[in-house]
């Protein structure tokens, strides 16, 4: 449920600020998920008592970043 509540955050911000904001807000935004990945990542990996590195979070942030700018894409695309 928490990853679906992060999946949706992250979707809402990328659209609402993909085309108005500087670089520098954009790294911030992109802070915020690798945070809120860890954060979540960790409480599932105690949960579940595994281990996860460092590289599989920054996967797993960096792969929603990626398909969060394609939705925002292609509903920009679809708005127009």
């Amino acid at each position: 449920m928490s990853l679906y509540i992060l999946f949706v955050f992250t979707i809402l911000f990328v659209i609402l600020i993909y085309m108005y904001i500087p670089l520098y807000f954009f790294q911030r935004l992109k802070a915020a998920l690798y945070y809120t990945t860890l954060k979540i990542s960790n409480e599932l990996a105690e949960e579940k008592e595994v281990t996860l590195s460092r590289q599989v979070v920054a996967s797993i942030a960096e792969t929603t970043w990626s398909q969060c700018q394609q939705f925002a894409e292609d509903l920009e695309m679809f708005a127009k």
